[in-house]
């Protein structure tokens, strides 16, 4: 049993097919929210697929066959991102992967942490100090965020645990102020 929502909707992902799809938004617990596809084939009502997100929040859809899904992201803190589908020759939902989802989430950096310039060379860095604000802008979603400095500069942090930043042994909100943590 869900915690449904009292209404559907029907839309268009791709006007240039023969389909509307329906949705149908459950809220979950704790506001994990999470929406069902489906479509009607002429003689059956089929099952796309699922995503995070509810219709009436969080879920962008304009017609050309691709949209968004608003999505908690698994690392760091509570959290959302956009995520992008498409469908398939089949009519399921596939998910368009990125190697960074942009989250573009203020801190404020309460102790100097190190930040790798290039995630595949750890000899490359810069120092992240102490009293300075930055943005973390994105994140792959299973173990890096990119941070951007009021000046422009990037770079690269790993977290292991949910929350715990790669070689410095420390929970995140130990350095950067502002996170959030909420379920």
């Amino acid at each position: 049993p869900g915690n449904y929502s009292k209404k559907f909707a029907i839309v268009d992902i791709d006007e240039n097919d023969n389909f509307k799809e329906i949705i149908i938004s459950d809220y979950g617990p704790s506001d994990d929210y999470i929406s069902y596809f489906y479509y009607f084939d002429g003689k059956d009502i089929i099952k796309m697929g699922n995503t995070e997100g509810l219709f009436e929040y969080g879920i962008k859809i304009d017609g050309t066959g691709k949209f968004s899904a608003r999505t908690r992201v698994k690392i760091l803190q509570t959290w959302f991102f956009d995520k992008y589908y498409t469908l398939t020759k089949e009519h399921k939902l596939v998910e368009v992967p990125q190697d960074i989802y942009i989250t573009n989430y203020d801190v404020f950096v309460k102790r100097p942490i190190k930040l790798l310039r290039n995630r595949d060379n750890i000899n490359d860095y810069f120092i992240l100090n102490e009293g300075q604000k930055a943005t973390i802008v994105g994140t792959d979603d299973k173990e890096w965020c990119l941070v951007e400095t009021k000046t422009g500069e990037r770079g690269w942090f790993a977290v292991d645990s949910f929350f715990i930043i790669r070689n410095e042994g420390v929970a995140a909100f130990k350095i950067f102020a502002g996170l959030c943590y909420a379920d």
